[in-house]
């Protein structure tokens, strides 16, 4: 049971400026790996948090908000120094940061979901 848009929307309004295409996508994306095997319960708001993580490592709801305005989306100031006016950006949603769940409070809390479903088993 994949969501919709409007759903995931109605749970996460701060990605309102993302066109509702891009969040399809990203859910067309996560839904084969959300199935039968989790909890019934989880398959939804894992999917959801799986897809906030995902938008919000790639620059969202900042990304489409500043293209939407007219502006340029740089991303998270990772550095910045005052004299002579230096500013370094974050590299947003590249390399393996976009992949490190615990680098968004959606990938954390997808993360949670996850283990509640597929917890650690010792072999002995």
């Amino acid at each position: 049971m994949a969501i919709t848009a409007r759903q995931f929307l109605e749970r996460f309004p701060e990605f309102q400026k993302v066109g509702e295409g891009k969040i399809n996508a990203v859910i067309a994306e996560v839904a084969p790996g959300i199935g039968v095997t989790w909890m019934e319960a989880d398959r939804e708001p894992a999917m959801k948090y799986l897809v906030a993580h995902i938008l919000a490592a790639s620059g969202e709801p900042h990304l489409s908000a500043a293209t939407s305005a007219g502006g340029v989306y740089q991303g998270v100031v990772k550095r910045r120094k005052v004299g002579d006016v230096e500013v370094e950006f974050a590299q947003v949603g590249a390399g393996a940061a976009s992949l490190d769940y615990s680098s968004t409070f959606y990938g954390a809390q997808y993360l949670a979901i996850a283990r509640r479903n597929f917890p650690t088993i010792a072999v002995v």
